[in-house]
């Protein structure tokens, strides 16, 4: 690409795309006071828009860090929301 050339927009041949994006973190960040130190999901929420992705489901796997039971619990909740959320994109 030239110098002082800009990319402004996506081909259109990606519009329409999905995703669920499932993210991971040892705390809660998707609500609370930390919030605001939530990069992840944003971060990638942007990058797919940009490429052409539409419709984003998102799925937190929060507070991986209070214990094993926990966590695999939150693990197999979050494949049964993945599970419908592949299924409300398929619609």
């Amino acid at each position: 690409m030239p110098v002082g050339q800009v990319f402004l927009d996506p081909p259109d041949d990606r519009s329409g795309k999905q995703a669920v994006l499932i993210q991971s973190s040892g705390d809660i960040y998707s609500d609370g006071s930390l919030r605001d130190f939530e990069h992840g999901s944003r971060y990638l929420k942007s990058v797919l828009s940009f490429i052409g992705v539409e419709r984003i489901e998102t799925i937190y796997m929060e507070s991986m860090d209070k214990g094993a039971a926990q966590a695999e619990a939150r693990r197999l909740e979050a494949l049964k929301e993945a599970s419908l959320a592949v299924q409300r994109l398929s619609l």
